[in-house]
């Protein structure tokens, strides 16, 4: 069942049309999502449209509850210049879009959420942030069993930001354990695109490859695969041509700042071996390891 409180509203039984304007407060009293607006058109389901549509303009406000076997209750946020559902399950979102919830926060273009699939699609300058991470795309899709983030894919012009980690490629997958970055895996796009072929604005070429700076580390290959058991940084793998760096990578860099930027003020050495301002090597794989550091031991050694 559904509620719908409005300053005015007008009817047609011909063509299945409510058109409610001022104050729109449309309920699914089963879940509870609401949807708030100034106004709205709801067309009823009949011969020809097998479900429910739900089309509201001038920016309003959607608030989605996940079904009730969801691990996560909390809802969604949503807000656009336009939203567009059809049935109980799934919404579109369309200028300016929007979405927080309490560990997340996302915005684009234009999104598409499917309850039934459980997925979140980003498209148009996509970005997907939660509490120690920061991605961002031409697009971003999200996985999400039981309303909580299994694996995020951003590709085009991807880029990731965190604490310890920071990778620029064109394409970036990131991968949750109980809300928590468990894995992540870059790689560059097989062929490439160029010309007539490439995304509008975005022509694309088999040499961009993905870039990781991790602590103290700068790494390039064409695939580079990074372990984080419970969000913590162990091990990243870079596979293919790799080449690395020991550089100055600490800290969140800004975007005009970031490995790409880094690796591009220093020139490519041709062999292995040792410069005067940093270490550097080459291989088909190289792998670095990390380990925490308990910084109140270290600044007690030195005290």
């Amino acid at each position: 069942p559904r509620t719908l409180t409005s300053n005015y509203t007008t009817y047609s039984s011909t063509t299945g049309r409510l058109y409610p304007t001022g104050n729109v407060v449309f309920t699914d009293v089963t879940r509870g999502s609401t949807l708030r607006g100034p106004e709205l058109e709801y067309f009823r389901a009949m011969e020809g449209r097998p479900q429910p549509q739900v089309i509201a303009g001038q920016r309003p406000h959607l608030t989605v509850v996940p079904s009730g076997n969801a691990q996560n209750r909390e809802p969604l946020q949503i807000d656009g210049d336009r939203i567009t559902s059809v049935g109980e399950n799934f919404f579109s979102a369309t200028g300016n879009v929007v979405i927080r919830r309490s560990d997340l926060d996302a915005s684009a273009a234009e999104a598409t959420h499917d309850g039934a699939a459980q997925t979140l699609n980003l498209r148009g300058n996509a970005r997907i942030s939660g509490e120690r991470f920061d991605l961002s795309g031409e697009t971003v899709d999200a996985t999400l069993p039981g309303n909580r983030l299994e694996r995020v894919v951003a590709r085009r012009d991807a880029e990731l930001a965190s604490e310890k980690l920071r990778v620029d490629g064109p394409e970036i997958q990131l991968f949750f354990a109980n809300d928590l970055l468990q894995r992540l895996v870059t790689r560059r796009t097989p062929g490439g695109l160029t010309g007539a072929g490439a995304p509008s604005g975005a022509a694309r070429t088999a040499e961009e490859r993905p870039l990781v700076a991790a602590t103290g580390l700068l790494l390039e290959a064409d695939s580079v695969e990074a372990v984080l058991p419970g969000q913590v940084l162990e091990r990243v793998v870079a596979v293919g041509k790799a080449h690395g760096e020991t550089v100055d990578t600490t800290g969140r860099a800004p975007a005009a700042t970031g490995p790409r930027a880094r690796l591009a003020k220093q020139p490519r050495p041709a062999e292995p071996g040792i410069t005067r301002d940093r270490d550097w090597v080459l291989g088909d794989t190289i792998t670095g390891f990390f380990e925490r550091r308990d910084s109140a031991a270290i600044a007690a050694a030195r005290t």
